[in-house]
């Protein structure tokens, strides 16, 4: 009986292969045989023996039996806990073959004990630990006590249980915990918070499981309504502890995320010309005063027609390629049809508005006119909504965030001072009805950016350690459902519904401008393997269903990965997105990023822009992202507004980025297209059926001495009258380079278009080498089956066929 395994590291003979790190520091190359030297004082009485290890490559099944022990065999082979003995350090790490080896006892001594490995060609070892098991004392058996919490909408309270086991740990209490939720909504007026002294450990983890129905939101109620004559319904506004009306702008019918009242009702309104004057307020913040001039004179009369109380509520968004714009009304002149807002400025040249610019205007009392709008009538005290037909005022639940909490659930670790939030999970508990402004008083004030990237989290983490949520749902927020920003590692979200978001799915890093390097690092081009307790990586999302996002912000992002590493993206279905699928690296230029050994792998992606935005992919990556592969995955739909509705895009600076094995299929634009970008290889994909600008594409030459490239080798290009491949030219430089090899080209009209050439005109030209224009025999592209027919000439080219059905969502086991 074991009172406890304790393990021992190893150090290394001269026998061990030159270049060898620690056995943990991975991966490790070894050659046919290694011994290892394990120096250790007295070990006292062990009652058992027994070293783990995992191998990755081509294992020879009979390896582990040469393994030995001072010369011993070991007496018994059992499988490896690999749960348990590598995800404190390797979150990522999926051994190829792991066992636990017994030896005798006997086979330890004191001092110097010789481990030998003999070893296959071409094996990795990828973990070797020796664990002695010491012998327990008679009737010492060690217990962790198991603890119970029950919270309830009658009863204890979610703070209630933080605050208890808060409490037991402080006097010491170290048992596990078990906090079950019932069913119920539960209205939060204040973010619930974890700290690292409510940590668990590996052997007694805080777990909160919810049953069907329990729900941690921000939003309350808004009723009763009363029906006017004319059938508009209305409901006073809440007021606040303050006594004053709160400020909204949601509002869900039944779950239903009501539209605002709009102008226009769809589509934009178009700016004739603009006038950006940049000054500072009395407290000397840079602010800027926008002039829009608008050619909609109905629109303008109607905006003007307002109060200057109603004005203020009143909100203009402007939609500028890849970022949105809201902001107050402080003026509007009908005669020239002018309004002026002013706000936080934004003096990057892309966010100048042009002809190519996007405007609308909402909760404007004359654009409250259509079924199923709602409008927030600071004037009257109500909040008003013309119903869809069949909605009765007393079988309506109408919802909004009136606690005002962008952050629900906030773990607050102090990464910096090396204290971390360890050890908590959550289990089939729903997040709802959080707010945009994070408590603003007023109206949303936004500038142009990236992404959504000052959109905060639902839920939201800093400086955690193995924080996990499964089976959990986040709905009808006003941000991203879940943000892990700096020090978060090893923690999971698996099978999670993302859904009705007001920006994207996950944030996982920092978003600063350069993240946080650790020490003794540097974020230059090269590659980056230390991590420091700001570090944000390990982090796993697998089989989530995340969609329908961008519905308060629309640059919000399926996944983004900014400033951290060794993330894995595995297994999700990521759909119905104003803009990008999922983003990799928050960089531009060759600058450096620790954005690296990123694994989006067997994800359906689908559905994406079709709101105005323009210039998105459904992988969007750039900086230097040594080690990332973007491998199976189905992408699918992808429209844009002007430009840029892209399967595969490698954006400025995108680095060392593997793409292979992807479907793509029905893009605005292309299956792959390159900004400004180095050392990218994109192998064994198919791309099918672009529209406009060319299956694939390289823009730009050179980015200062850099010059621009990726190999491009053994795809399948398939369109039907659309160019099979785009621009190539900048600076009336030739843009094309890099291996371009065994790539089957086909155009169903039969008119290739090869950046202006034909097939003959492509040969001679020398870009492609070994490749071939032909018919791959699809079995039936029409309808979207892209398996291979026998005697396929892909197949003689090199092409290795693969299985796509299996991307997206895993069946529960």
């Amino acid at each position: 009986m074991r009172a406890e395994a304790r393990s021992y590291p190893f150090t290394y003979s001269d026998s061990v292969p030159a270049g060898m790190t620690s056995p943990n520091k991975l991966p490790v190359k070894l050659d046919k045989k290694a011994v290892f030297d394990l120096k250790i004082g007295k070990v006292g009485e062990p009652s058992e023996v027994y070293l783990q290890i995992a191998f990755d490559g081509k294992v020879d099944p009979s390896l582990p039996e040469t393994v030995r022990l001072n010369g011993i065999k070991a007496v018994k082979r059992m499988p490896a806990d690999i749960q348990g003995w590598l995800r404190p350090r390797h979150a990522n790490l999926v051994p190829t073959l792991a066992c636990r080896l017994y030896f005798p006892v006997s086979a330890l001594k004191d001092k110097v004990n010789k481990i030998s490995v003999g070893m296959a060609e071409g094996v990795r070892v990828r973990a070797l630990e020796l664990f002695l098991g010491a012998k327990a004392a008679k009737g010492a058996v060690a217990k962790v006590a198991n603890r119970t919490l029950t919270v309830s909408p009658e009863g204890m309270t979610p703070r209630a249980a933080i605050e208890t086991i808060r409490a037991a740990k402080a006097k010491g209490d170290a048992s596990r915990w078990t906090v079950r939720v019932k069913r119920g909504w539960y209205v939060l007026d204040e973010t619930l918070v974890f700290k690292p002294e409510d940590s668990g450990t590996p052997d007694a983890p805080v777990r909160w499981i919810g049953e069907k129905g329990a729900v941690f939101t921000g939003a309350g109620r808004i009723g009763p309504w009363k029906v006017g004559k004319d059938g508009v319904w209305a409901a006073d506004i809440p007021k606040g502890a303050d006594g004053k009306p709160i400020h909204f702008e949601q509002l869900w019918i039944n779950g239903r995320r009501a539209q605002r009242a709009r102008i226009p009702n769809k589509g934009f309104l178009s700016c004739a010309s603009a006038k950006v004057t940049p000054f500072k307020d009395a407290e000397g913040r840079a602010l800027e005063r926008r002039e829009a001039v608008f050619t909609n004179k109905t629109e303008m009369a109607a905006l003007a027609a307002m109060t200057p109380e109603e004005l203020a509520m009143a909100q203009q968004f402007s939609i500028c390629y890849w970022s949105e714009m809201r902001r107050t009304i402080k003026s509007v002149d009908a005669k020239t049809m002018t309004t002026v807002t002013e706000g936080i400025g934004n003096t990057s040249g892309w966010c100048r508005w042009t002809k190519d610019s996007l405007f609308y205007f909402e909760n404007v009392r004359a654009g409250f006119d259509a079924p199923g709008e709602w409008f927030y009538d600071v004037k009257d005290g109500k909040v008003k909504y013309i119903p869809l037909p069949g909605e009765r005022p007393d079988k309506i639940v109408a919802v909004t965030s009136l606690s005002k909490l962008s952050r629900l659930v906030d773990f607050r670790g102090e990464p910096s001072k090396g204290r971390f939030v360890t050890d908590i999970s959550f289990e089939s508990i729903e997040f709802n009805g959080s707010d945009p402004t994070g408590g603003a008083k007023g109206p949303t004030q936004s500038r142009y950016y990236q992404a959504a990237m000052e959109s905060d989290g639902c839920v939201s983490q800093t400086g955690t350690r193995h924080v996990d949520f499964s089976k959990c749902a986040f709905r009808m927020t006003g941000n991203y459902g879940m943000r892990f920003y700096d020090g978060c590692q090893s923690n999971r979200v698996s099978r999670c519904v993302f859904e009705d978001l007001g920006a994207g799915g996950i944030w996982i890093g920092s978003s600063a401008a350069r993240g946080i390097p650790p020490p003794g690092e540097s974020m230059t081009r090269r590659i980056i393997e230390k991590k420091g307790p700001m570090s944000t990586a390990f982090i796993t999302v697998e089989d989530c269903t995340i969609r329908n996002g961008g519905r308060f912000n629309p640059e919000g992002i399926g996944i983004v990965v900014a400033h951290a590493s060794d993330v894995t993206l595995t297994h999700n279905e990521i759909c119905n997105f104003n803009y990008s699928g999922i983003e990799i690296g928050w960089t531009w230029g060759y600058a450096g990023s620790p954005t690296q050994r990123i694994r989006v792998t067997f994800n359906r992606i689908h559905d994406l822009g079709g709101a105005g935005m323009t210039d998105m992919g459904g992988v969007y990556c750039n900086g230097t992202g040594f080690g990332n592969r973007i491998t199976d995955n189905v992408i699918y739909n992808v429209t844009a507004h002007s430009y840029g509705g892209w399967g595969l895009y490698t954006d400025e600076g995108s680095e060392g980025i593997l793409f292979e094995r992807n479907l793509v299929w029905n893009t605005d634009d292309g299956g792959f297209h390159q900004h400004y970008g180095t050392g990218n290889l994109i192998r064994n994909n198919i791309f099918a059926f672009n529209r406009r600008t060319g299956a694939v594409r390289m823009t730009t030459v050179r980015y200062g001495d850099m010059p621009g490239a990726y190999d491009f080798v053994n795809n399948i290009v398939y369109v039907k009258g659309a160019p099979l491949v785009g621009k190539l030219k900048s600076a009336g430089e030739y843009a094309l380079r890099g291996v371009w090899a065994g790539n089957l080209w086909w155009d169903a009209a039969g008119k290739p278009d090869f950046d202006g050439k034909d097939w003959e005109g492509w040969k001679k030209s020398g870009q492609e080498v070994c490749g071939k224009y032909a018919d791959p025999m699809f079995a039936d592209p029409d309808r979207l089956d892209f398996r291979l027919k026998p005697g396929s000439p892909a197949l003689a080219l090199g092409f290795k066929p693969f299985d796509w059905s299996t991307a997206g969502v895993r069946p529960e086991k």
